[in-house]
Formats: C-alpha cells, structure tokens, sequence
C-alpha cells in the first residue's frame, strides 16, 4: 500500500498532519526553493511531501502554535543528502552512556548546527555530564601520551600530575606505581637538612 502524501507524520507531535495543516513549513519551503541559491532546496521540498522527513527539523502548524519553537537558518547548517532544520525545539533523547533522558535544547541544536557546524543528521550520544567526563578521559589520555613520552625526564609537578590523571581514571596500581616513583624522586629530609 502506498503511503498517502497528503498526510505527514509531525516529528514533533508524532501526529499524521494533512497537508492543509503544515502550511507554514510548505510556505518556507516554496520561498526557500531557490535553485540561484547556494543550496538547492527542490530535493527537500520532494522529501517532505513524501513523508521522508523523519528527524525533528519541522513541525506542523499546530506544534509551531503552542510549542516554544525558534526558526532555524538552514544556510548556515552543513548538510547534503540530509535535510536541514527549518525550525528548532526541545526534544528528548536518551544517553547511550548512562541511559539517563536528557534534552537536546533550542540553544543547544543551533550551537551544535550552526556554529559548530556539525553535520546536520548527527545528534549528541551523551547528556552534557557525559559529554564533559568523555571530553575529560579524552584530554587526560592525551596529556598523558604527552607525559610518558619523557618518562626520564619526569619533574616532581608532572609525576603528581600523572597521579592525578590516574586517580580521576580510578587506576590504583597504576597511582600506586607513580606514587612509589614520586617519593623516590623527592629529596629526603634527611639529605636537604645535610646541605645545610
């Protein structure tokens, strides 16, 4: 059975929309649809009204009535056989970290699209607390091959920093090990009171 192009799934309300009722995304679209600009918009009109449109980048004039939405500026997202978001709202997704629900908000969605430039069909896998403790793993690790590369040449401050790096990661023997390498490196009391 084919699907009935003249009714649209909303990715916002999850609601089968009849044509009549996305007239705002329809306009948009119909000014929008530009081949002079320097994205062509024709393909994206074809997959809206095949019902393509799975992800939340639109809403049904009933949705852009009573939920706080904000319009996005499709030319300023990377995207390609994708289509852009034209509107952004808050939307629900669940952390592949922790599991924990999360939103990816308003603010969010235009940095991450607009500013950063992401590809418009990636999304966050993380909440933010999870982001910033794999942002955080990936700069120890980094700083860490930065450290051991002169292991020879270790200072006191960076063996404490190493420890430090091994502590946040919860690697006991490897704190254990640096700790023991530290106290050799540090002058006994002893010594510093005979040069005295």
């Amino acid at each position: 059975m084919k699907k009935d192009k003249t009714y649209l799934i909303c990715p916002c309300c999850k609601k089968a929309k009849h044509n009549t009722e996305v007239r705002t995304m329809s306009k948009l679209l119909k000014k929008l649809s530009n081949p002079k600009k320097e994205h062509g918009y024709i393909p994206i009109i074809s997959n809206f009204h095949s019902n393509n449109i799975e992800d939340d980048g639109w809403a049904c004039d009933e949705c852009l009535d009573r939920v706080w939405t904000e319009p996005a500026d499709p030319y300023a997202q990377l995207f390609l056989d994708h289509p852009p978001y034209f509107f952004y709202y808050d939307s629900k997704r669940k952390c592949e970290k922790c599991e924990a629900e999360y939103i990816f908000s308003i603010s969010e969605k235009r940095f991450w699209y607009e500013e950063l430039k992401f590809w418009v069909q990636s999304k966050p896998k993380h909440c933010i607390p999870c982001r910033k403790e794999v942002r955080q793993q990936k700069q120890d690790n980094k700083r860490l091959s930065e450290l051991l590369e002169g292991f020879d040449k270790l200072t006191i401050i960076e063996l404490e920093e190493i420890i430090q790096i091994y502590s946040r990661m919860n690697k006991e023997e490897k704190v254990k090990y640096y700790h023991a390498v530290l106290k050799k490196k540090k002058p006994r009391r002893s010594d510093s009171n005979q040069d005295h």
